[in-house]
C-alpha cells in the first residue's frame, strides 16, 4: 500500500518502471531502480524528504526477502552484497525460502547426505539467518524441509529472540519433506521440543485437496515403522492424537490449512503413498471416460423401496461430480450414501432435496452431516425427516450464506427449537424462500421471539410455516386436514398499531362445527404470527422493511407417522389474509363456502372475539 501511493505521488517514477507486482516477486533489478530513481536530486526541492522517500523505499522493498532454494548458493551471496552494499540488514523482517514447482530437489535416499556436507551453502546460511539483527519470521516453502543443522541452530537461539518458524507443506511436496526430515540424525521425539516452530500450513491445490486428507487418514500404517531410531511410546501417543486432530480439522477450515502446533508429522514410506494414490487416480480416472456425466438425479416414492440398490447401480454407471440436482422424495437411508460419499465430493451440486429415513438416528445423522460437510455451499436445501438440531446447527455456517431456499420439515413430533431458528436466521442471511415446522406453544399462544427471529431475515420473500398442533385438535373429530393462512403484506406500518386496517377472506370445506370452534383460536393467533414476524421485518429494514410477498400458516393436525404431504392431501380449509382494498371502515371478511356444488356467502367482524363459526350452521338452515 505504501509502495503504490508512493508511485501515485510521482507520475514520473511511475511512467519509468517496466514492472510492477508483489514484492516477493519483484526482481532486485526493478528495487535497485525504484531506489535509483528516489535517489535523484530532480525528485524534490527539499533533501531531507528525498532521504526519507529513501528510507521509507528501503523498508518496504527489503522487509521481506526471497531466496530460491535451487539457487541456494547464488541468491544467498546476492542478497548478502546487497545488503552490505545498502546498509539494510537491519530492516530484514521475513526470510522466505521457496523451491519452483518444476524442481524436485532430492530424488532417492542418497540424496540426503547433501544436508550434512562439508561444501553444503546451508552453514552459510544459518550464520546469515542467526546474523539479521531485525528477523522476526522465516518461512520455509521448500522441498527439502529444515536441515539439522538450522533446526539446532534456531532452537539454540531461541531464548535470546523471539523468531517464529513456519513450514509451508503442499501436496506436491509433502512426501519429500516428510522423507528428508524421518533421515534426520536425531531422534524424531526431539522435534516436539522445538519451541520456535510454532505452526504448520498445509497449503493444497484447488483440484487435488484429497492427497493431504488421504496422507493423514493413511498415516497410523506408516507409523514410524521403518524410521530409526524408534521414538519413545509416549512420544508416538502425543503424534498419534495430534494427527488425529489433524485430520479432522481438515474437513472444516477452506482454502490453507492451519494449525498452530508444533511440527512432527513424521513417518515413512511417504513416498510409496503418494505413488499409490497416484494409481489410484489413474485407475479412477479410467472409468470416469466410461461413465455419463450426470447433471440431475431424482428418486420419487416409487423408488422407496429399493433406493439403496439403484444408488449403487447408478454409480457403477455415471458420474455424479457432475451432478447439479439431487433429489431424493423417496426416504433414503443415509447408510446408502456411505459408498457414494466415499467416491465422489459433488463438486458441483446445487440444489439437495432429501426425505431422510433415519431408523437408527444418530448413527444415520453421521452419513448425513458428512454429506452435506462434504458438498460446496448449496443455494437449495430440503430435508424431510428426523434430523437432529446439532446436525442443522453444524451445517448452518457452510451453507447459510448461499442458501436462498430452505425447506426443514422433521417428523414424529419434532418440531425445530427456538434456537435452531435463530441459528437459521443469523447464518441464512441471503434466503429468500423458508419452510419451517414449529412448536405448538403449551399457552396457545404464539412465542414472540421465533417469529420476530424469522422477521430479521432481510431477503426474504416467501415464508411457510407448519405448526404442531398434533395436541390442540380433538383427535377424534374431522382434525386430520390443515387449515392454511396465507399472508400478503405490504409495506404500511398502520396495522402494528391498528389492526383494524386488516381483513381476512378465505374458502373451506365441509367439517364438523367443532372443529369450526377450535379454528376461532387459530385466527387469531395467524394474526399474531404475522405482526411478530412483520414487526423483525420492520425493525430490520429500519422503517422501510422489503416486501414480504407470502407468509402461509398450516396448522398440522392428526397423526404424525401419516406424514405432513399426506395430512395436506386430507383436506381442509384455506384462508387467506391480505389488506382491505375497499372502505377502511368496514372492517369485515368475506368468507366463500364450497359444499358439493353449492356456494354460500356470509360476512362478519374479523376482530370480534365473540364469533363463533356455528352462526354458519343457522345461516345453512335459514
Amino acid at each position: 500500500m505504501v509502495m503504490g501511493g508512493l508511485l501515485r505521488t510521482q507520475p514520473s517514477l511511475s511512467s519509468n518502471l517496466s514492472i510492477m507486482g508483489p514484492l516477493e516477486e519483484m526482481p532486485n533489478e526493478v528495487k535497485e531502480r525504484i531506489l535509483g530513481l528516489l535517489e535523484k536530486k530532480n525528485l524534490g526541492r527539499v533533501s531531507r524528504c528525498n532521504q526519507h522517500l529513501h528510507s521509507l523505499a528501503v523498508r518496504v522493498l527489503y522487509s521481506e526477502i526471497t531466496i530460491r532454494e535451487s539457487d541456494l548458493a547464488s541468491d544467498l551471496a546476492e542478497w548478502q552484497a546487497l545488503l552490505e552494499r545498502r546498509d539494510c540488514a537491519n530492516v530484514v523482517r521475513h526470510v522466505r525460502v521457496v523451491a519452483p514447482h518444476d524442481w524436485l530437489g532430492i530424488e532417492g535416499s542418497d540424496e540426503s547426505d547433501e544436508l550434512t556436507e562439508v561444501d553444503s551453502p546451508w552453514p552459510v546460511f544459518v550464520d546469515w539467518v542467526r546474523a539479521l539483527p531485525g528477523l522476526k519470521h522465516l518461512t520455509w516453502d521448500c522441498l527439502l524441509g529444515l536441515p539439522a543443522a538450522l533446526l539446532q541452530a534456531l532452537t539454540a537461539q531461541h531464548q535470546e529472540s523471539r523468531l517464529t518458524c513456519a513450514v509451508h507443506l503442499t501436496w506436491f511436496n509433502m512426501a519429500w519433506v516428510l522423507l528428508c526430515l524421518s533421515k534426520i540424525d536425531e531422534s524424531p521425539g526431539a522435534l516436539l521440543a522445538l519451541p520456535n516452530i510454532q505452526s504448520i500450513a498445509f497449503g493444497y491445490d484447488d483440484q487435488r485437496p484429497d492427497r493431504i486428507d488421504a496422507i493423514i487418514a493413511a498415516q497410523p500404517e506408516y507409523t514410524f515403522a521403518e524410521a530409526q531410531p524408534a521414538p519413545p511410546d509416549d512420544t508416538l501417543a502425543v503424534v498419534q492424537r495430534m494427527t488425529a486432530g489433524m485430520a479432522s480439522g481438515l474437513r472444516v477450515v477452506q482454502g490453507t490449512y492451519g494449525f498452530r502446533v508444533p511440527f512432527c508429522l513424521l513417518w515413512a514410506g511417504a513416498q510409496e503413498l503418494l505413488e499409490s494414490l497416484d494409481n489410484q487416480e489413474k485407475e479412477k480416472e479410467k472409468k470416469k471416460k466410461k461413465k455419463g456425466a450426470l447433471r440431475q438425479l431424482i428418486l420419487t416414492e416409487e423408488h422407496e423401496t429399493d433406493t439403496r440398490r439403484h444408488l449403487l447401480d447408478w454409480a457403477h454407471h455415471t458420474d455424479f461430480d457432475e451432478l447439479r440436482v439431487l433429489c431424493l422424495d423417496a426416504q433414503v437411508d443415509m447408510s446408502a450414501m456411505a459408498p457414494i460419499l466415499q467416491e465422489y465430493s459433488f463438486p458441483h451440486l446445487t440444489h439437495l432435496s432429501l426425505n431422510v429415513n433415519n431408523a437408527l438416528g444418530p448413527l444415520d445423522d453421521f452419513h448425513l452431516r458428512q454429506l452435506l460437510e462434504t458438498v460446496h455451499p448449496l443455494t437449495s436445501l430440503s430435508l424431510q425427516g428426523l434430523v437432529a438440531a446439532t446436525t442443522l446447527q453444524a451445517i448452518l455456517p457452510r451453507h447459510g450464506r448461499t442458501l436462498r431456499t430452505l425447506t426443514l420439515l422433521p417428523r414424529r413430533r419434532r418440531p425445530l427449537s427456538l434456537s435452531v431458528i435463530v441459528s437459521i436466521a443469523s447464518h441464512c442471511v441471503f434466503l429468500e424462500e423458508l419452510t419451517l415446522v414449529v412448536r405448538r406453544p403449551r399457552d396457545h399462544a404464539p412465542q414472540p421471539p421465533t417469529y420476530f427471529a424469522l422477521g430479521t431475515i432481510a431477503r426474504l420473500q416467501s415464508l411457510h410455516l407448519h405448526i404442531d398442533q398434533v395436541l390442540f385438535f380433538p383427535l377424534n373429530s374431522r382434525a386430520n386436514g390443515q387449515s392454511t393462512y396465507t399472508v400478503v403484506l405490504d409495506t404500511n406500518r398502520d396495522f402494528i398499531d391498528n389492526p383494524d386496517h386488516w381483513e381476512l377472506e378465505g374458502e373451506k370445506e365441509e367439517c364438523e362445527p367443532r372443529y369450526y370452534t377450535s379454528d376461532a383460536v387459530d385466527r387469531s393467533r395467524a394474526m399474531e404470527i404475522f405482526r411478530a414476524v412483520y414487526k423483525g421485518k420492520y425493525m430490520v429494514g429500519q422503517g422501510q422493511p422489503r416486501m414480504l410477498e407470502e407468509m402461509t400458516i398450516t396448522p398440522i393436525a392428526g397423526t404424525w407417522d401419516e406424514g405432513i404431504a399426506k395430512a395436506c392431501r386430507a383436506g381442509g380449509r384455506h384462508w387467506r389474509i391480505k389488506r382491505s382494498e375497499r372502505d377502511d371502515e368496514r372492517h369485515v371478511a368475506y368468507v366463500e363456502e364450497t359444499n358439493v356444488g353449492n356456494f354460500r356467502k356470509g360476512e362478519f367482524d374479523v376482530w370480534d372475539e365473540d364469533h363463533d363459526f356455528d352462526v354458519w350452521d343457522e345461516d345453512r338452515e335459514g
